[in-house]
């Protein structure tokens, strides 16, 4: 039986940059609780590369994939909560959000147990 199917195919991706970092992270007790503080910032001071290029292995028409959030500056603000239950683990509240050209944000709830 012959198999039919589509799937991506891509070639490598040659991509070189230069960039500088900078971050800071703070921590401190209130209330019982764990308080972090992060603030990152990437900055690309250079960057070149070819566009990656891109197909449908059913289709003969390669066409690019858009990359261009490699080329651009970005930063990071979050805030973590941790305390500690009992003997049981910790409880963990996160939020982040990004900045610049990749901007969004999270939000997390963790439990780490103990055994």
């Amino acid at each position: 039986a012959d198999a039919v199917g589509m799937g991506l195919q891509a070639r490598a991706l040659d991509v070189q940059r230069v960039t500088a970092s900078a971050g800071l992270a703070a921590a401190t007790q209130v209330a019982g609780w764990q308080l972090d503080v992060q603030v990152q910032w990437q900055q690309v001071l250079a960057s070149q590369g070819q566009p990656w290029m891109a197909r449908y292995t059913a289709v003969e028409a390669w066409s690019a994939l858009d990359v261009s959030a490699l080329q651009r500056s970005h930063g990071l603000v979050g805030l973590q909560l941790r305390r500690p239950l009992a003997s049981l683990g910790w409880l963990s509240l996160g939020w982040q959000q990004r900045l610049g050209s990749v901007a969004g944000h999270g939000a997390s709830v963790h439990w780490h147990g103990r055994f």
